[in-house]
């Protein structure tokens, strides 16, 4: 299932070099890292954009063959939330994966495929209480039942932390998999570099979740992002070259 929708324009930002407006578009296969070194700058703007607690100061455009038509948060989104905060459909991992299986018309609420990259055998596990599960572990369920439903769009809080490595790299899989079926990824953070590998864009915010301090893709991006932590020039390139060569 591919985006139904040409692009994304969010508009409410301005931009911190100017003053003046910036807008932010956002295309099929879009995943940007939304950065900032305080989450209390990065997170209001994914609950505006989430729809969690919409506050009017920003306004998505969505744009299709046949028009267009505006609102308050992204459409189709699926959310996972800051650590620590999450929240299920379910009490049960079954009933978890059941409820976003139906959604799509799926039989098999088993996982559909996302629970061998994530390591889990959410099939053995389904009469488990989702707490029984490990916060990782939580986590990737969150992932893996909404991915079910084929969300068009993801805002993703943090979405490596408290993950061990092998699911830290499943996680930068599983953003590249949504990428690949035409989905757009928003993933906050204040750690922006091990996201660079699965992403394609950064937007960089300033002194607070409307003022934009750069926005930019590929290679700028990750230049940019040198510059700012201070890494070897093309460090992070490499690294992605790397990544991709190994997949």
């Amino acid at each position: 299932m591919g985006a139904d929708f040409d692009k994304i324009n969010v508009s409410g930002f301005r931009d911190k070099r100017d003053e003046g407006e910036f807008l932010l578009s956002v295309f099929p296969a879009d995943a940007v890292i939304v950065w900032a070194r305080d989450e209390q700058i990065w997170g209001p703007l994914l609950d505006n954009l989430a729809g969690i607690c919409p506050d009017g100061r920003f306004t998505v455009e969505v744009a299709k063959q046949d028009g267009t038509y505006r609102t308050n948060f992204l459409p189709s989104v699926a959310v996972l939330p800051p650590p620590g905060r999450e929240y299920f459909a379910g009490t049960t991992v079954g009933e978890q994966l059941a409820f976003y299986a139906a959604q799509a018309g799926r039989r098999d609420n088993t996982g559909h495929g996302e629970e061998i990259p994530f390591g889990l055998d959410f099939s053995r596990k389904l009469n488990h209480s989702v707490w029984e599960l490990g916060e990782g572990e939580r986590r990737c369920l969150l992932l893996a039942s909404q991915s079910l439903a084929q969300p068009l769009c993801w805002i993703l809080y943090s979405p490596l932390e408290r993950m061990d490595g092998v699911r830290t790299r499943a996680v930068a899989e599983f953003i590249s998999r949504q990428r690949n079926r035409g989905a757009i990824i928003l993933a906050g953070t204040s750690s922006p570099a091990a996201l660079l590998g699965c992403c394609n864009g950064l937007l960089a915010l300033g002194d607070d979740e409307a003022e934009v301090a750069y926005y930019g893709k590929g290679a700028e991006a990750a230049e940019y992002l040198e510059t700012l932590l201070n890494l070897p020039v093309g460090m992070l390139e490499a690294s992605k070259a790397g990544r991709d060569k190994n997949e």
